[in-house]
């Protein structure tokens, strides 16, 4: 299972004006997960970040090949209470 974690920060662009423009950070790690333990272990190596304040989105991508990994992955990220939104907040309407 792969995941990639974006960062987006509001950066007002002198060549938009009063626009506004995306700033991206992409922090990729690769996770070699066969178990419940193995996704458990790499959550909790990186719990910091989901402890701090931020504006980082995890993105899962596991090919469709571990629909149950992923459940636990989302109930794992719960427990460190990471809260789960509607992505289009973060856009401006």
């Amino acid at each position: 299972m792969s995941t990639t974690y974006l960062t987006i920060d509001d950066a007002p662009s002198p060549e938009l004006g009063e626009k506004l423009d995306w700033a991206w950070t992409v922090d990729v790690q690769d996770w070699a997960i066969d178990t419940r333990a193995d996704l458990r272990e790499e959550i909790e190596s990186v719990a910091d970040q989901f402890r701090s304040p931020s504006s980082d989105i995890p993105l899962f991508h596991d090919a469709g090949t571990a629909p149950d990994l992923l459940d636990e992955l989302l109930e794992t990220l719960r427990t460190q209470d990471v809260a789960f939104g509607d992505p289009l907040e973060l856009v401006a309407e």
